[in-house]
């Protein structure tokens, strides 16, 4: 995790909080209710819950942009060598990054269901 934090930073950006946390199922259809009646919804809730997770605010100029760009492109075996992605990940997608202005007002009150976030 440290190097993928250490990516973030070296780009400019600041970690201002996170958390490690092991999401219930519970946690899962509520942070991806949108997603609940999806014929894969089963398998993304048994991969969230299968192991614990950072959770982490990051900001800066361009944060959404500049994440999304880093993460790389969301299948995985997809993404380009060099974005977060393309580098660590080669079977699922392990990595989640917010996309648009929209999106930050909906996940600030998703962030909120995860609870304090020690900064």
């Amino acid at each position: 995790m440290g190097r993928v934090l250490a990516r973030f930073e070296d780009k400019g950006l600041n970690v201002i909080a996170m958390k490690l946390i092991r999401v219930t199922p519970e946690l899962a259809k509520r942070h991806y209710a949108e997603h609940f009646n999806m014929g894969w919804y089963p398998d993304l809730e048994a991969f969230v819950t299968s192991s614990p997770l950072v959770a982490a605010i990051v900001e800066g100029p361009e944060a959404i942009r500049v994440i999304r760009e880093m993460v790389g492109a969301t299948e995985s075996l997809q993404a380009a060598p060099g974005t977060i992605r393309g580098d660590y990940v080669s079977f699922r997608q392990a990595c989640k990054s917010f996309d648009g202005v929209v999106a930050r007002r909906v996940n600030r009150w998703k962030v909120s269901r995860w609870g304090p976030m020690a900064g």
